[in-house]
């Protein structure tokens, strides 16, 4: 019980300002009454029993499932086309209730940008569109009863990335509180002030798709030093982890080349759309005519040295005799075409074109691939359905592609390996177009099935699972108060629009509307004493949100503290005994060690029945309720503890009363509370930021 009063103690010290009064609010989250689980937490393993994936983690079709990203259509990127067709997939499989929530772009300059000239007038266009393509690209999947939603964004140019306005959360119905997926999760949260998604989810995934760190050690290649040594690098692996253990219970990383995430697994979660998989059911390559020539291979990427032209040439210049058509347009293709005749490499760049067109693709042997700067490449799969040989590199990036007996790995750079792979792919092609029976079954292989969506599905159901033997990550301590640091960082809106600002991302409030906003003197000309008075201001944001975090890093040295004390009196009772030095310990050093309920005094008790006030009896939960309220739990709770409500560390705006403790705990819990709080101002911690 001394564990539990401890807990309570810390976690109502890191949020709140000024003296504890009875609040009424509205009951805004179902789940957000939680506990603190002090146990360490392990990797997760991967794959869970079925008898030991806890109730909340199933993604079963009867329950209803938020499905959120960073991108949206018609901007053909992976972030956009990827949920979308999960979504209307995860409909299609039998999933009852389905929300898909898109960025909305209220600006029309940034429509016009990533949508390629097109504008849409209201949300309802957009939808229609979406709703079509989706219809289009996904003709198997029943997805009429799929939903849309939208919450207000904008185009950061500097990032090259859709950024959210306000918080998300506040744009989901009330009543979807059951299961989250989270594409993209650092992104989402990164710029994103409100309360923990685990509060108001029963399980929150997240799917990483990008390698954020690699983009921002590429921007530090013309630097000097190590480039992985710079404050940007460092920064977006601080940030990544701090928002993806605040915010998810699991995350799902496609590949391991992405640095291991807190409580992640590694699996492809995607699909491929039915088109290519068509072509792989009709036969694949022998079912078109051969190209002419000696044009049998092809590689299809965006025109860029990223994307794999690097590798290409540097594994083509001793082989002469290898023709490759390259698909794809891009700010670097005169630059990648001018080396390539200098290098007299056999590449024929024949401009940008879909990768779904089976015109022009279908009748290509093998497919190219070196690229080791993806997560997961998109055109591998899709060459893979359409039932073509593919040569890639080995590399994490392509674990998932092994399995496949059409697929040839090469180390990056081995030139010789290279040819050799190539040769064996175009053999093997050369013996599927002897082989190939045009009156077979156009029923889709049994090889090619693990590329569907429901496929897909399925890994992204296993992949989700929580072990109930294994503390869940939402309980933990450290995802609770790095949901502090993260909401004290971006708690004022001027604060923020610094961290956007220095990011590179640009502030949501221009600058000059902050600086008549902040001054209130619209009248006075830049240069005049208002911009002094103006950086005065911003000195002082700057100033408050250093000292909050400072007084952060204050706090969680007296919680280590008391943890020390804590595991140092456990030791002393464990193996000296009920007594010391033959006589009974005095129960005050026990309470100096760690606040515990004790024999109070009468200052003790007005503190008591002063913020008993705060919260109010609550009958026993009945077993349908959502775990971790249940009978058995409450059982548990007047034995061996380690649950305690974590409510106190939600800000102060987001906070509720907490009518998941009875009263004889949270009374003794309110104690403890004050105990931690009179031991921070003996210690001239500056409290007001959190108490």
């Amino acid at each position: 019980m001394r564990r539990l009063l401890w807990l309570a103690a810390t976690s109502a010290a890191l949020v709140g300002r000024g003296s504890l009064k009875p609040r009424r609010s509205i009951q805004r989250r179902v789940f957000g009454r939680q506990g603190i689980d002090l146990r360490p937490l392990r990797p997760l393993v991967d794959v869970v029993e079925e008898e030991y994936i806890t109730a909340d983690s199933k993604l079963t079709k009867d329950r209803s499932v938020v499905i959120v990203t960073t991108a949206s259509l018609p901007w053909m990127t992976g972030t956009a086309v990827n949920p979308a067709l999960r979504a209307a997939y995860m409909v299609g499989g039998g999933y009852e209730d389905v929300t898909l929530l898109l960025p909305w772009l209220e600006d029309d300059n940034d429509q016009r940008t990533l949508f390629n000239g097109r504008v849409f007038a209201n949300k309802s266009e957009q939808e229609l569109f979406v709703r079509d393509w989706i219809k289009k690209n996904a003709p198997d999947a029943d997805a009429s009863t799929l939903k849309l939603g939208w919450y207000p964004s904008r185009y950061a140019t500097g990032l090259g990335s859709i950024l959210n306005l306000d918080d998300i959360t506040s744009h989901i119905p009330s009543d979807k509180n059951d299961i989250v997926i989270l594409e993209e999760p650092e992104h989402l949260n990164w710029y994103r002030n409100g309360p923990r998604w685990t509060s108001r989810f029963r399980h929150v995934c997240g799917i990483a798709h990008t390698n954020y760190e690699a983009y921002a050690i590429a921007d530090n290649e013309d630097k000097d030093g190590a480039p992985e040594e710079y404050f940007n690098v460092k920064a977006e692996r601080f940030f990544t982890e701090t928002v993806t253990r605040a915010h998810c219970d699991v995350v799902v990383q496609l590949s391991r080349t992405l640095r291991p995430l807190p409580h992640s697994r590694v699996e492809n979660v995607h699909g491929v759309r039915k088109c290519f998989l068509d072509v792989g059911a009709s036969g694949g390559p022998p079912a078109y005519q051969p190209k002419p020539g000696n044009a049998r291979c092809y590689f299809v990427g965006k025109a860029m040295w990223a994307k794999g032209y690097t590798q290409l040439l540097v594994l083509l210049q001793d082989s002469t005799d290898v023709e490759i058509d390259c698909y794809g347009g891009g700010p670097e293709l005169a630059d990648i075409q001018n080396k390539s005749r200098v290098l007299q490499t056999s590449l024929n760049f024949k401009g940008p074109a879909d990768h779904a067109d089976s015109s022009i693709f279908g009748a290509y042997d093998v497919f190219v691939n070196p690229s080791i700067s993806e997560v997961l490449c998109t055109a591998t799969a899709e060459a893979l359905a359409m039932g073509k040989r593919v040569v890639i590199a080995e590399h994490p990036s392509n674990e998932f592609f092994y399995q496949f007996d059409t697929c040839y790995k090469v180390p990056p750079g081995d030139s010789e390996a290279f040819s050799r792979q190539l040769q064996h792919a175009l053999d093997a092609a050369a013996q599927d177009r002897v082989r190939y029976k045009p009156w077979a079954s156009s029923q889709l292989p049994d090889s090619l099935k693990p590329l569907t969506w429901a496929a897909a599905t399925d890994r992204l159901v296993q992949a989700s699972a929580l072990d109930a033997r294994a503390p869940p990550a939402r309980l933990a301590l450290a995802s609770l108060v790095m949901h502090s640091y993260h909401w004290g960082m971006t708690a004022s809106p001027l604060a923020l629009d610094l961290f956007l600002t220095m990011s590179g991302a640009g502030p949501h409030t221009p600058w000059s509307e902050w600086r008549e906003r902040s001054i209130g003197l619209s009248s006075l000309k830049r240069g005049d004493e208002s911009d002094s008075k103006f950086q005065e201001i911003l000195r002082r944001n700057l100033a408050t949100t250093s000292k909050a975090l400072k007084n952060a890093n204050r706090l969680s040295k007296v919680i280590q503290e008391r943890l020390r004390k804590r595991d140092g009196a456990a030791r002393v009772a464990r193996h000296m005994g009920p007594t010391v030095s033959g006589r009974p310990r005095r129960r005050r050093k026990l309470r100096e060690a760690l606040p515990g309920p004790g024999v109070p005094d009468a200052a003790e008790e007005e503190e008591s029945l002063l913020e008993e006030s705060l919260f109010f009896d609550s009958e026993e939960p009945s077993p349908k309720e959502s775990w971790p309220r249940t009978r058995r739990f409450w059982r548990r709770l007047r034995g061996d503890v380690r649950y305690l409500s974590a409510s106190w560390l939600e800000p102060r705006q987001f906070r509720e009363r907490d009518r998941s403790l009875p009263r004889r705990v949270a009374t003794r819990a309110a104690r403890a509370t004050q105990s931690l709080r009179r031991e921070l101002a003996l210690n001239r911690t500056a409290t007001k930021y959190f108490l």
